[in-house]
């Protein structure tokens, strides 16, 4: 599958996003892939709202456990801080 699609916040909590109308922000917000995958795939009889309420429900649980290790996880040393950096 290939969704086309914009990103509808900044690059970094420190982007405003002054660049965009917000008129075409809310379009793309509008006709989000994702959103409309979902209601073609229920429409379809693909999945129920309850299942993908359960995946979401497992993401989220997932996304809590990664970010739970990342704080809980001791700093890199300083002689490691370029390390497996790929530009």
């Amino acid at each position: 599958m290939i969704f086309v699609s914009e990103t509808d916040r900044g690059h970094s909590m420190a982007d405003p996003v002054n660049y965009r109308e917000m008129d075409e922000v809310e379009e793309w917000r509008i006709n989000d892939p994702i959103d409309r995958f979902k209601t073609l795939a229920i429409g379809e009889g693909l999945i129920t709202a309850g299942e993908l309420e359960e995946i979401d429900s497992q993401v989220a649980d997932e996304i809590d456990e990664v970010v739970r290790f990342a704080r809980e996880s001791p700093f890199p040393e300083l002689d490691d801080l370029y390390k497996h950096v790929y530009a």
